[in-house]
This record gives C-alpha cells, structure tokens and sequence, in this order.
C-alpha cells in the first residue's frame, strides 16, 4: 500500500469485516505507519466506550430538545457574523483584484497611471536616504509581497 488506509478500512478491520488479504495489507501499514496507528488506536478506543456505553433508548423529548438547542443556537448568531467567522474571503479578494484591474483599464487614459507611476520616483529621493535603490524596485517587491499575501488564502494546498 502506497497510500494512507481509509478510515472505512479502519472500521472494517475493527468489524471483522475484511478478507484475509486485504486485512493482512491493512494490519502490515498500520504497524508501518505511526500516522495510521495513531488514528487506527483512536478508533479502537471510541469502538470500546461505545460498546460499553450499551445502548441508548431515545425519545421524542429528546429529539425536540435537540431541536431547541439548535434553534437557539443558530438563532442567536446573525448570518453576517457567521459568514464572517467562515473567513472564506477568496470571492471577495478576487471581486477587489477584478475592480482594481478594470478601474486602472478605464482611469488610464486620464492620467491616473502616469501619476502613479511617478510617485515611487519622486519618491526615491526619500527613500534614497534609507535604501539604495529606485521607487520602482521597490514598489515592485512591496506589490509583490502584496500579491503573496492576498494569494495565500486562495491556495487550498493541502
């Protein structure tokens, strides 16, 4: 086995539920592979407390009181706040990279782009005393740790 064991295979070791083989392959990575017998330990764990747990006999007044704390619970917490705790913020990263990218198409022909663009070169005379490079270079590296900052939360690497 090349990859990790799944956590079905897990279960079904557990169950008895595999065949010889494969309960063979499975047993051989997790010996092999701390990460596996970590989570292959914690299943044997949770197996033994429910199974000791017995069984549960659930009522309708259960039901509903689960409802209720549900309820209560999303009820509590507006819509905006929860979008906001998702921190989901690619869609409106993009949505600002868009507008700033079509408002510079449009703002061009009125001067908006030379005047940015001669900033960083006057000033370089500030900057001069501290650095010993252009405006340009670095408004470059500031745009390209910008961009660098901005693109890591889009990236869903794993």
């Amino acid at each position: 086995m090349n990859e990790h064991v799944s956590d079905e295979q897990l279960s079904l070791l557990l169950d008895s539920g595999l065949s010889l083989a494969a309960r063979e392959a499975v047993l051989t990575h997790v010996r092999s592979c701390p990460a596996c017998a970590e989570r292959h330990d914690r299943l044997v764990e949770l197996t033994a407390t429910m199974r000791l747990a017995g069984g549960l006999d659930w009522t309708q007044q259960h039901t509903e009181a689960t409802l209720a704390r549900v309820r209560s619970s999303t009820s509590r917490r507006p819509q905006i706040t929860a979008r906001l705790q998702a921190r989901d913020w690619s869609l409106p990263v993009a949505a600002t990279l868009a507008l700033a990218g079509i408002s510079a198409l449009f703002l061009g022909p009125f001067g908006v782009g030379n005047a940015l663009l001669t900033a960083p070169a006057s000033a370089s005379g500030f900057l001069s005393l501290a650095l010993p490079v252009s405006g340009h270079v670095v408004l470059l590296l500031a745009a390209a740790v910008a961009l660098g900052c901005l693109a890591y939360p889009l990236s869903r690497s794993r």
